[in-house]
């Protein structure tokens, strides 16, 4: 064989196996590029099921901020409306506003109205001092909650003439015939004060009376 034709057969070898080198790497280009746009579809696939996480998550926070907004409502009309222990005890309506035993006075102040006198004495109920509030023929008496806070709660309220009268109708002057009537006859008598006592849910009603008419009125808790 001479010499020209060895040349040729090399570069036909060369040149096959170039071009089988070449059809395999297509190939695998091919296969590569079959697998990436499978994932891509997946992908798709998978976001168009899968939830809104962005949403969920703001969602989430709403209820978190709802939470804490029924909270702070909740705690204000617990302030409100005073120590929930007593809201099913005596209350007295002032102005239309139910003034429960226990209440914050300062948020009895913002719903009925600045005071038409005030002083501060020592308490006669609790350690520290009593603040006494006083309006039209009502006297409201409290008691420090706290003596490091300077928090005030009611602890009785003294109607002292029969300008305002119990949410059942009863004020200074009528008889116990009519306390009785509006109240029952479930009370407890002290001949010493000639007061008669009701009691309920931690609460009292006191009605002093001289002989058989009532000359005072007081609301009052029983354990300050």
């Amino acid at each position: 064989m001479n010499l020209f034709k060895k040349i040729f057969i090399i570069f036909a070898i060369i040149a096959v196996i170039a071009l089988i080198l070449f059809m395999f790497a297509g190939c695998g280009n091919q296969a590569v590029s079959e697998q990436r746009d499978g994932d891509i579809n997946n992908n798709n696939n998978i976001d168009a099921f899968a939830p809104d996480i962005g949403d969920a998550t703001t969602g989430a926070g709403e209820n978190n901020e709802n939470e804490n907004a029924d909270t702070d409502k909740n705690e204000n009309e617990h302030d409100k409306g005073g120590d929930l222990r007593y809201k099913d005890g005596f209350a007295f309506v002032y102005n239309g506003y139910d003034i429960y035993m226990g209440a914050i006075i300062e948020s009895v102040i913002a719903e009925i109205g600045p005071q038409s006198d005030y002083y501060v004495s020592d308490s006669c109920t609790s350690d520290g001092i009593m603040h006494t509030y006083c309006y039209n023929g009502v006297e409201i008496y409290t008691y420090e909650l706290n003596l490091t806070e300077n928090v005030f709660r009611i602890f009785s309220i003294g109607l002292i003439d029969d300008s305002n009268s119990t949410a059942e109708g009863i004020y200074i002057g009528q008889t116990v015939d009519e306390m009785i009537a509006a109240y029952g006859g479930n009370y407890e008598y002290e001949d010493i004060f000639g007061s008669y006592k009701y009691t309920k849910n931690g609460t009292e009603l006191i009605f002093d009376v001289d002989g058989d008419i009532i000359i005072s009125i007081m609301y009052m808790l029983i354990n300050v």
